[in-house]
């Protein structure tokens, strides 16, 4: 099957799910290139939202002030979570899953003279990955690199079969010009996704990869593409002192290569990789700076505004300029030895007079492990409860003044990416969500198993999420310690009783706590 096919099959099956959904209303109007009028899944307002005609891969949301969501219809309607469901092998196609899988992620120009296949049940996971073949070691055996299809929450995405130190991979139906800007990525994914927008990539298969082990001397205009985060930006440092002549670029944070293609139409997205390759080159800039002056200053001088509250090198900073007579000045203060993500508000409805919002935090000291807090308004309203937080709950100093614990609040009141979390007052039937909610898993209307995220969360819909009451009991039985998990025997009943059979067993295990 070719990847056009693969292509257009897939694009039919997100449009025939997207025109089954409640996002698509009686007011929905089809354009030459959009669907128009569609329910924002976030903000669930109607008629304010569209898609790609052609390529519905997000519904976007258009009140950009009050949502501006770009809800990704792939995990809206669990197309990849179902792919070796919906996509089986066959004996004509027998790496359909995998051509399914990369044509989701936006791939289909590149797959032309593409070598890969389908692996079942890797790692005894219950997953299948698409894997690529490398090369051969030192022996004589392949080497494979890839990626599960949908691992769970705590498995490795990567998968390795052989040894890939000193290796890399490069298209292998790709001519190569040695004089053209080669584009250097971490994943295999990301180097496809850099040829689909018309340039060429190779992949070093992960970020701790040794450069002095790699020969790219027959690429002799190298752009280093790593990833935006600590392990790219460690890459990226050392590959640079490795190939000093290297140009660096870095995607915007929280994306990578795969993420912008998946965008939009291949043409937009290409003219936007494009236009955006200076501010590309200042993302690695910021990323190789030597101190937080440095990155406050880069940032300023190409974005004309001071970055405010800022993360480097795994410490805080916040920025601002000061008058000095006619000129200004460029003031840069360290917050402390640590950053921080907002994980999820927490809405405690248990007094519902005086319903109370929580913060829940992530604080990754520079040096230590993450350590998970929860902040109150009383913690966040000062600067003295600022700081009192920070040395009771995470260990660490802060340092900056005044101005920085304001920005800092803010931060943590306005981060749009962290979902709104209820807590339930009782382990066991919601009736607003209709789940049956325990501490380490929950039934959904629909008979389903649902596991909770690292941080003990149930996602009810796109919008809402919900977590156990702080009371539940710490007895639960844990899915993945039984011989036999106990999604087998939820499913076995559902087959055989339906969903009031999903309800019985969700009453009998509550009944095991």
């Amino acid at each position: 099957m070719t990847s056009h096919l693969t292509h257009n099959r897939i694009m039919d099956f997100v449009d025939s799910k997207l025109k089954q959904s409640v996002w698509w209303t009686d007011k929905t109007s089809v354009n030459e290139k959009t669907y128009q009028a569609l329910t924002c899944p976030v903000c669930n307002r109607k008629g304010c939202a569209w898609a790609y005609r052609t390529f519905p891969l997000s519904i976007n949301c258009n009140r950009l002030n009050e949502c501006g969501a770009r809800t990704k219809t792939l995990e809206l309607f669990k197309v990849r979570q179902n792919i070796e469901k919906e996509f089986k092998p066959t004996p004509d196609d027998p790496n359909k899953p995998a051509r399914v899988f990369l044509a989701t992620r936006g791939l289909r120009h590149s797959l032309n003279g593409l070598a890969f296949s389908y692996w079942p049940n890797v790692r005894n996971s219950g997953c299948g990955a698409v894997m690529f073949l490398i090369g051969k070691d030192r022996s004589g055996k392949p080497v494979y690199n890839g990626r599960l299809i949908n691992p769970r929450t705590n498995d490795a995405k990567q998968h390795n079969s052989g040894s890939t130190s000193g290796q890399f991979w490069q298209h292998p139906g790709l001519e190569y010009d040695p004089y053209k800007p080669t584009f250097v990525t971490e994943g295999i994914i990301d180097a496809l996704s850099i040829i689909e927008m018309g340039n060429q990539a190779v992949s070093v298969l992960a970020a701790g990869q040794d450069p002095a082990r790699v020969d790219l001397s027959a690429f002799h205009r190298l752009v280093l593409a790593f990833d935006s985060d600590k392990a790219g930006i460690r890459a990226t440092k050392k590959w640079k002192g490795h190939v000093p002549d290297a140009e660096t670029m870095m995607p915007d944070r929280g994306q990578d290569w795969n993420d912008i293609l998946c965008s939009g139409l291949l043409e937009e997205v290409t003219k936007k990789f494009n236009q955006s390759l200076s501010r590309y080159r200042i993302n690695a800039a910021l990323g190789l700076a030597k101190s937080g002056h440095e990155y406050a200053s880069i940032y300023l001088d190409y974005f004309k505004i001071v970055p405010g509250l800022f993360d480097f090198n795994g410490c805080t900073y916040f920025s601002y300029q000061k008058d000095r007579g006619d000129n200004k000045y460029l003031v840069v203060e360290r917050c402390g030895k640590f950053t921080l993500q907002v994980i999820s508000f927490l809405k405690d409805n248990s007094n519902p007079d005086h319903p109370e919002f929580r913060y829940n935090l992530k604080i990754t000291p520079q040096t230590g492990t993450p350590i998970h807090a929860t902040a109150t308004g009383r913690d966040l309203a000062t600067p003295r409860g600022i700081k009192e937080f920070f040395l009771s709950h995470a260990k660490i100093s802060y340092e900056a003044g005044a101005h920085s614990c304001t920005a800092l609040a803010t931060k943590i009141t306005s981060a749009h990416d962290a979902p709104e979390v209820r807590q339930l007052s009782e382990t066991g039937y919601d009736v607003k969500s209709g789940l049956y909610v325990y501490k380490y898993f929950a039934i959904d209307p629909e008979g389903e198993m649902l596991l909770p995220t690292a941080q003990g969360l149930y996602k009810i819909n796109q919008r809402e999420w919900c977590t156990p009451p702080s009371h539940s009991t710490d007895k639960a039985i844990k899915p993945a310690e039984k011989k036999i998990e106990m999604s087998n025997i939820h499913n076995l009943v559902v087959k055989a009783w339906g969903e009031n059979g999903a309800a019985a067993f969700a009453w009998m295990v509550s009944g095991w706590f």
